[in-house]
């Protein structure tokens, strides 16, 4: 996708006979994946009307903006303060 309009769709029709098509649990899953020291993997659980917000939030990644504004206002807050006291001791 790029932006809301969708580029290309992919789809896969696996053999049946090689294959399982059965699908773990989200507790099966987690185990496996702690069996196999995928440490960092995540596991969504939603239903699929939620899943695309939930995709698109993570695809967005941690918006920081407010931090980023706290830090900054702290930073100015004590530069005021260290330049009044400095401004009382050099007069």
């Amino acid at each position: 996708m790029r932006g809301d309009s969708v580029l290309h769709t992919l789809g896969m029709n696996a053999d049946r006979r090689e294959s399982s098509p059965a699908a773990f649990d989200v507790p099966t899953w987690q185990a496996l994946c702690t069996e196999a020291q995928w440490l960092r993997a995540k596991t969504l659980e939603a239903d699929t009307e939620a899943m695309a917000a939930v995709t698109q939030q993570l695809r967005q990644g941690t918006p920081l903006w407010k931090s980023a504004l706290l830090m900054s206002l702290l930073a100015l807050l004590i530069e005021s303060i260290l330049l009044r006291k400095w401004k009382r001791t050099s007069s």
